[in-house]
């Protein structure tokens, strides 16, 4: 089965987490399309391929894949990141939150209020962008994998503020419904994050699962990517998802949760 990944730099996590499931899963070739979130914008569909526009990114897939454009010939796509993360839906709750609690300390978000903020913020993202341009070529299985959940001793603030308006105890189960919604509109299979990487507080990753990511540009820790541990777990559930959907064994939709799915 060949498996074509699409992602940013959270892709590289699941490239160090293959060879501790590449032995379950003989049957699988991963081919690796990356670039930096802010250029996948440059896909395009042309030719019935995913093409890049830019000279960067067409660079970049090279670099990764060895070709410079995606073609429908994959039998399963695995999509990583692309912008969607659990920091931008509380960031959009806690606004509205904010806002409304400073009219009346007795106010508190609700669900509905919820649910909506965060539809309307990953709404013709770069994930739904990419979601329809790949439904444009292929209807393959396919799953989407979010950016993982940012390390557990960064913004600790920020977790505190949202628990003080009401949002954070809520804010895991109503992500991961919009995650659902936004990919069940694609025919495409949204996977949780495992639950053994979460944090306390259910917003975060546990430490032991963070390494200290640093990039040419600027060579500093930003506590947001993962390890190979990581990428392995993950990795282990997508190709378990699309393993058992190309067998029949489940629908190319599902809103269960990821324990459900792989119970």
């Amino acid at each position: 089965m060949n498996i074509c990944v699409i992602g940013d730099s959270h892709v590289t996590a699941l490239k160090g987490g293959l060879p501790s499931v590449a032995a379950d899963y003989p049957e699988c070739n991963l081919v690796f399309f990356a670039g930096p979130g802010g250029r996948l914008k440059d896909l395009e569909v042309s030719d019935g391929k995913l093409t890049a526009s830019s000279a960067e990114l067409a660079d970049m897939f090279r670099r990764t894949s060895g070709a410079d454009c995606i073609e429908p010939k994959y039998d399963a796509y695995i999509l990583v990141g692309l912008a969607v993360r659990i920091a931008r839906a509380a960031s959009i709750c806690l606004r509205a939150a904010t806002q409304r609690w400073r009219g009346d300390r007795n106010w508190i978000l609700d669900e509905y209020e919820m649910s909506g903020l965060m539809n309307s913020g990953f709404e013709k993202g770069l994930a739904e962008q990419v979601m329809a341009m790949l439904r444009q070529i292929t209807d393959a299985p396919t799953v989407l994998i979010a950016t993982p959940y940012p390390g557990d001793t960064i913004s600790t603030d920020f977790w505190k503020r949202l628990d003080k308006r009401g949002v954070l105890d809520r804010l895991p189960a109503l992500y991961e419904a919009a995650c659902v919604r936004l990919c069940a509109a694609y025919d495409v299979r949204f996977l949780s994050q495992p639950p053994e990487t979460i944090a306390a507080n259910g917003v975060t990753t546990q430490s032991a699962f963070t390494r200290a990511a640093s990039t040419a540009a600027t060579r500093r820790s930003d506590g947001t990517h993962m390890n190979a541990r990581f990428g392995a777990l993950v990795l282990k559930d997508a190709l378990a998802a699309l393993s058992l959907e190309m067998q029949g064994k489940i629908t190319p939709r599902c809103e269960a949760s990821r324990r459900d799915r792989f119970a």
